[in-house]
């Protein structure tokens, strides 16, 4: 004897029923092209979205990279990224003056933060080969903020771009941030105090001053015109490679 089926289980076959018709329909609209606008626009809209990721990846590496090198640069020439006209040369590299007989130079944070935020806002641009995704991405602006502590570098950068196609124009505005933990305000601090001790002894080296210091710090003479110091972080580490800053200055 054949069981009668229950009106639940009819309903579930007349469900299965409908969503198979419908899936046949929908399968017939998409093999005419009812659906093909729908089907671009969502091709479109993630070719952006995975183009906006791309760029801003590329944005963050170069700026990471790009700010590696400025802070360098910074270390190596006495507080500057470029090296200025009045400099004493080291033979290994180039300082800018960090003070001229009485005369105190070395450069305040300020100052420094300017130079390093300057540099990364016109060389990122050239880091981030935008024609290598398509010709109709635009960088609309760029701009970074540093912030010099005492045992670390912030970078703050904002970042606006563009991607237009022929049917439609999305603009994005990405910020990024990162810290360095290099103690360069500190190294500047003690920088300053080693100068006016300096100048203070004249040609003489202050050296019981420079024991006490947290710091590291190896000196040389530039023949008989000058001195510079080097101030090492043993602790510290940027991209590999334990920081350090490196100032001096004429007799």
């Amino acid at each position: 004897m054949k069981k009668r089926k229950k009106s639940g289980q009819i309903t579930i076959f007349i469900i299965v029923a409908i969503l198979i018709v419908f899936g046949i329909v929908i399968f017939l609209i998409l093999k005419s092209g009812s659906l093909n606008n729908m089907n671009n626009l969502i091709n479109r809209d993630n070719s952006i979205v995975t183009k906006s990721r791309m760029i801003n990846d590329m944005t963050e590496d170069c700026i990471d990279k790009r700010t590696i090198d400025a802070l360098r640069l910074v270390s190596l020439h006495g507080g500057y990224v470029e090296v200025p006209a009045n400099f004493l040369n080291l033979g290994f590299t180039e300082i800018g003056l960090g003070f001229d007989k009485s005369r105190k130079l070395l450069r305040n944070r300020e100052i420094i933060e300017k130079e390093i935020s300057n540099y990364l806002d016109k060389s990122v641009s050239y880091c981030l080969n935008l024609e290598d995704f398509s010709q109709n991405i635009t960088l609309e602006k760029f701009q970074s903020e540093t912030k010099i502590k005492d045992n670390k570098v912030i970078i703050n950068a904002n970042f606006e771009y563009s991607i237009k196609n022929e049917k439609s124009s999305s603009s994005f505005n990405q910020k990024f941030s990162n810290d360095y933990m290099i103690p360069l305000g500190n190294m500047l601090n003690d920088a300053d105090k080693i100068i006016q001790e300096q100048i203070k002894s004249g040609k003489s080296i202050p050296i019981s001053y420079l024991t006490n210091n947290r710091f590291d710090v190896y000196y040389d003479f530039v023949s008989d015109a000058g001195v510079y110091y080097i101030l090492y972080d043993k602790n510290s580490n940027l991209d590999g490679i334990n920081y350090f800053f490196i100032t001096g200055g004429n007799f």
